[in-house]
């Protein structure tokens, strides 16, 4: 078997599954009539574009253009830019395959990251004369490790080639009102508050997207990395804080 029929036979299965349906076998799947329960489950969530979790109503924008928070809390950018800063500083990159970051509207979630929203592309170096893909192939390259890839004979120029164009959520309105109904409430200044929900923001996108880096290396992602990604990021900005406020003073000056 060379590695496109590997490619389009191959399906991990998920955490605590055994076994899971082959790319072969769902494309075999009517869904004009589907049989059986689990078949007309399939096709439900293939309607749905095959998405377990409910999606945020906002479409994505790509090159990590951020307006879409931007509308809704006027310093959304900042905590782009602050996270970025954070890249540099740590060396973490947790923002090398982001390039869509939109709201999110469901309440008590701050984020959502979800794989099946990921689609890759090859970068420039690519030889399309040697070898072809659908997209399809594309995605599940660039959803698999490398060193699945390469155990299966995926040539090393392909894998390189590989730039993954991944999406994360972040629940700006929800952030926001938390901290406005604390200030409301006498419990925080403006400025607090201001503070508070820039780094909130943040934060939820290093957490998002440690899920996202945490899926390209291993195929799979938990709550235990995130949480604690996030965790140091908090500490580094309070830490920081100071040098922050003195880079970027929109972060105090409340509008």
């Amino acid at each position: 078997m060379n590695f496109k029929e590997w490619l389009n036979e191959y399906n991990e299965p998920r955490k605590g599954m055994k076994s899971r349906w082959s790319t072969k076998y769902k494309k075999s799947i009517d869904c004009s009539h589907p049989k059986g329960f689990s078949q007309k489950n399939y096709c439900k969530r293939k309607k749905r574009g095959g998405h377990y979790l409910e999606q945020s109503n906002f479409a994505g924008i790509e090159d990590a253009d951020v307006s879409q928070l931007d509308r809704i809390y006027n310093k959304s950018k900042l905590a782009v830019k602050i996270v970025q800063d954070y890249d540099k500083q740590t060396n973490n990159k947790y923002l090398t395959n982001i390039t869509t970051i939109t709201p999110l509207s469901r309440t008590g979630v701050y984020g959502l990251y979800n794989s099946s929203e990921n689609k890759a592309v090859l970068g420039k170096q690519y030889n399309k004369q040697k070898y072809t893909f659908t997209q399809e192939e594309l995605d599940r390259m660039a959803s698999l490790p490398g060193d699945v890839l390469r155990q299966n004979r995926v040539p090393e120029e392909v894998i390189n080639a590989i730039q993954p164009t991944d999406t994360i959520h972040v629940n700006v309105l929800e952030i926001y009102k938390k901290f406005n109904d604390m200030q409301k409430a006498g419990k925080i200044s403006p400025e607090e508050a201001q503070i508070n929900i820039i780094r909130e923001i943040a934060s939820t996108i290093v957490h998002e997207s440690t899920h996202d880096s945490e899926h390209r290396k291993t195929g799979k992602t938990s709550e235990a990395g995130p949480e604690t990604a996030e965790e140091k990021f908090s500490s580094w900005f309070k830490s920081n804080l100071d040098n922050l406020k003195s880079r970027y003073p929109d972060l105090t000056k409340v509008s």
